[in-house]
């Protein structure tokens, strides 16, 4: 079993990219959530706040790993090397 996120070029497995995609969508259900309490019972649950430094500060590392990376080290092609044709 697989748990990463296959990159569309390569097809291969990419923890960055899995890592990128859990980050944005758990700061967008923290956006999307701010501030809502739900009571069960006795228990309540409260999803809090967020400020924009926070969710700026996550998504820029975020954002910044996954580009430097991908600069770094671009995925290889097998259809003719169209991306790099000094192969």
């Amino acid at each position: 079993m697989n748990i990463f996120i296959k990159h569309p070029r390569s097809k291969k497995p990419d923890a960055m990219l899995t890592f990128s995609l859990w980050t944005v969508l758990v700061v967008l259900g923290k956006v999307l959530l701010n501030g809502i309490f739900i009571t069960v019972l006795d228990y309540t649950l409260n999803f809090g706040t967020i400020d924009a430094a926070l969710a700026a500060a996550v998504l820029t590392a975020t954002l910044g790993a996954y580009v430097g990376r991908k600069w770094k080290n671009p995925p290889e092609t097998n259809d003719n090397n169209v991306d790099n044709p000094d192969k």
